[in-house]
């Protein structure tokens, strides 16, 4: 009797031994699939406010400007929830801490503006920096009770668990991201095919270029000056004699036209067209003309005709990068020149963060601005030198806004509201002023190669004019800086009233013998200005303007 209870005892702590073997395993796995998790859910935390901030904005930027933040991103968090890990002995711990903090960042500026409005509430106001401080005060009080632990006060306090939080804010988080991603890829899909077929059929150009062992191949500089308006804008309109300025080019060797327009009212029309050597009237049938697509346009200035066509005659492409989404980064170039972290994505992300709060006191952005703007003209002869025969896009905003210089080069404060201040008459002129004197450094590099050929343009002109007082804003919007250093038969074939859309007509005609007649110099306007592809033709109007 007694051994048969021994050998029963054995049997049931045999089987509850056998029981809890598999729970045991269960558990020593989900404890070493953990910090992966918790890493993962740090890492998708810091994704979607980026990813979100790109769908909202479709069409403003492009996928190549993504993929920096995204990596930073990455790094940052992975950085920040290593070293917490190392601290707490908690990998799940460490990961809500930093996925709060990178939720604090990247929402500051709407969640700063609900903190706002609930003060105005009650009657208070509150100034930029208050309202910093009390942000700051909030998040750091949640971040103390995620490392205290617990959640309540004394006796009615509860830990929390932080292990149970991560499997479910990892997959609502992986949703979110994967939403944003189907959203941008269905986006890039249908933009994509579109620009495909507008290349196919409207933007389509064969030409067999005449090349010999004996054809010249100077080095060609293609220099937008955004923005930079017509001698006759400036003086009449704006109070500005800049006839020292049109007299220096001519003394370089240019010849200036003087009646020159331009054929489209925005960047992302105008260069696009100068770039493809046509109008951009097809995009109003493509896309319809309530359109507010820009995407498409950006899309066929980077698959440009010019840029096909030089490589075709054996030139290195050289995209100096502006700081602007069209010319930031152009996949056909053989060089994307750039000069600092100041994309056009990157610097819109930073100022909807906590550390963009910091903007006036650490002047990341404004210097990024001002680096960005000067960097063709600080890197001038770095370009010049670079191997030819080389075809140089140069698109420098010195004259579009923000208008962050004044005449003398100064650096102002790059507040909010100048962020997203228009053209203004007297701070535009101060930085035109400015801005000659930075064009006459970078041209003395350029032409030092007489042989070089130099296009500088304004993409449009200004528009310190309300677009309701029409005549006086198609007047100041549409009539540009213009002007060609050529060799001397080119020269010759130039006209007062040549627009962009023929520039690169006549040199490829002229040195390479392309089949590209001149077409006719017309403009186009869209009136309001909210609706790009409402195409209103102004020639006329602007023809007028010069008798």
């Amino acid at each position: 009797m007694k051994s048969k209870l021994q050998w029963s005892d054995l049997r049931a702590r045999y089987d509850a031994v056998s029981a809890i073997i598999p729970v045991m395993n269960g558990a020593k796995s989900h404890i070493a699939r953990l910090p992966v998790a918790a890493a993962l859910m740090s890492v998708l935390f810091g994704f979607w406010p980026v990813l979100l901030t790109y769908t909202i904005t479709l069409g403003d930027y492009t996928l190549e400007q993504l993929w920096e933040p995204l990596g930073l991103v990455m790094v940052v968090n992975l950085s920040l929830w290593w070293l917490l890990w190392r601290l707490y002995k908690d990998a799940a711990k460490a990961s809500l801490i930093v996925s709060i903090l990178s939720l604090a960042n990247f929402f500051y500026l709407p969640l700063s503006e609900l903190l706002s409005i609930a003060a105005r509430l009650v009657l208070v106001e509150l100034s930029s920096a208050a309202v910093l401080i009390v942000y700051l005060l909030v998040l750091a009080f949640i971040i103390y009770i995620v490392h205290n632990g617990k959640v309540g006060f004394r006796s009615l306090s509860a830990p929390i668990s932080f292990s149970s939080v991560v499997l479910p804010a990892l997959a609502s988080m992986a949703v979110l991201c994967m939403v944003n991603v189907f959203t941008i890829a269905a986006f890039e899909s249908k933009e994509t095919r579109q620009a495909q077929e507008l290349l196919a059929n409207q933007f389509k150009i064969n030409q067999e270029l005449k090349i010999t062992g004996k054809t010249e191949k100077p080095d060609v500089y293609y220099v937008i000056i955004d923005g930079f308006a017509n001698s006759s804008t400036l003086k009449d309109i704006l109070g500005y004699d800049n006839s020292a300025f049109i007299d220096y080019l001519k003394s370089k060797g240019f010849y200036v036209a003087l009646r020159s327009c331009s054929n489209h009212d925005r960047t992302t029309l105008s260069v696009t067209s100068s770039l493809n050597m046509n109008y951009m009237t097809p995009l109003a049938e493509k896309l319809g003309a309530d359109s507010r697509d820009s995407n498409v346009s950006l899309k066929l200035l980077r698959e440009n005709s010019v840029m096909k066509l030089f490589k075709q005659a054996g030139y290195r492409i050289v995209n100096v990068c502006s700081g602007f989404t069209a010319t930031d980064f152009i996949r056909q170039a053989d060089v994307n020149f750039r000069s600092g972290w100041g994309t056009g994505f990157n610097t819109a992300l930073l100022h909807l963060t906590l550390i963009g709060a910091f903007e006036p006191y650490l002047h990341l952005v404004e210097n990024e601005y001002a680096n960005v703007r000067l960097a063709p003209i600080r890197r001038a002869a770095e370009i010049a030198g670079l191997t030819g025969p080389k075809f140089v896009l140069i698109h420098c905003l010195l004259t579009h806004p923000p208008l962050i210089f004044d005449s003398e080069g100064r650096t102002l404060p790059l507040t909010r509201q100048l962020l997203s201040a228009p053209y203004v008459k007297e701070p535009y002129v101060g930085q035109l002023k400015f801005t000659e004197k930075k064009l006459k450094e970078l041209l003395d590099v350029l032409c030092v190669d007489e042989k070089a050929i130099v296009i500088l343009q304004g993409d449009h002109g200004s528009s310190c004019t309300d677009w309701h007082q029409e005549k006086q804003f198609t007047l100041e919007r549409m009539r540009i800086l213009n002007a060609y250093k050529l060799p001397q038969r080119l020269e010759q074939k130039l006209t007062q009233t040549i627009t962009p859309v023929n520039s690169f007509r006549l040199v490829f005609r002229e040195l390479f013998g392309a089949d590209l007649p001149p077409l006719k110099d017309e403009s186009f306007i869209a009136i309001p200005p909210e609706e790009p592809y409402r195409f209103r033709p102004v020639t006329k109007i602007l023809g007028d303007s010069w008798k």
